[in-house]
C-alpha cells in the first residue's frame, strides 16, 4: 500500500491522474477494499473534477473514515465544490477538531467562511493558519486577497501579496493581484 500511494503521490504531481487511478484500482484488486486507497480514488476524481464519481468512493468509506482527518478534509472539500458551503464548514471543523495544528485546514475552512460572507470569521482562521506556520504561502494569499476584496485596504493587500511572491517569485495569482493593484 506504501509503495502505491508514493507512486500515486508522483503522478499527481505531474498530473497523471488516470495512470494514478490505475495504479490504485491494482491495489485495491491485490489488497482488498482498503479504505486508504479508496479515499485516495476519491480524492484523485475530485482532482480531476468529477464530483459524481468522487462522491460515490467518499460514501464507501464514510462510516470507516469518520475520524480521518484526510477524509474529513478531502470530503468538506467536495462539499464546497457541490455548493454546501455550511455541511463543508462542518467537515472541516471536525477535522480541525481532530489535527488543531494543521494550517491547511483553517485556510480552508476560511475560503467557506468567505463565499457564506462570515468575513471576521474568515480572517480569524487565516491568522489561525498563519500563527500555526508563518510561512503558509496560501494564508498569505488569502489574507491578501481578504483585504483586497473585503475590507478595500489596498496597501495591506499589496504587503501580503509581496510576501507571497518573496516566497514564490511564480505565485501567478498573487503577481496578477499585485500587478493589479500597483496600476
Amino acid at each position: 500500500v506504501e509503495a502505491i500511494l508514493g507512486l500515486k503521490g508522483a503522478l499527481i504531481k505531474t498530473r497523471e491522474f488516470d495512470k494514478a487511478l490505475n495504479h490504485l484500482q491494482y491495489g485495491i484488486n491485490v489488497k482488498g477494499k482498503d479504505p486508504e486507497l479508496i479515499r485516495e480514488v476519491a480524492y484523485i476524481y475530485l482532482l480531476k473534477g468529477d464530483i459524481v464519481k468522487a462522491e460515490k468512493y467518499f460514501n464507501e468509506i464514510s462510516s470507516i473514515m469518520s475520524n480521518s482527518v484526510s477524509y474529513l478534509s478531502q470530503y468538506g472539500y467536495l462539499l464546497n465544490l457541490k455548493g454546501n458551503l455550511r455541511e463543508s464548514l462542518d467537515y472541516y471543523g471536525k477535522a480541525i477538531n481532530i489535527d488543531p495544528y494543521n494550517s491547511n485546514l483553517y485556510n480552508n475552512r476560511a475560503i467557506i467562511y468567505l463565499k457564506l460572507n462570515l468575513f471576521s470569521r474568515a480572517l480569524d482562521d487565516l491568522n489561525k493558519a498563519l500563527s500555526i506556520n508563518t510561512n503558509d504561502i496560501d494564508a498569505l494569499y488569502n489574507i491578501g486577497f481578504y483585504y483586497e476584496q473585503v475590507d478595500n485596504n489596498r496597501q495591506k493587500a499589496i504587503e501580503f501579496y509581496k510576501k507571497v511572491l518573496i516566497q514564490n517569485p511564480n505565485y501567478n495569482s498573487a503577481k496578477q493581484r499585485l500587478q493589479i493593484l500597483l496600476n
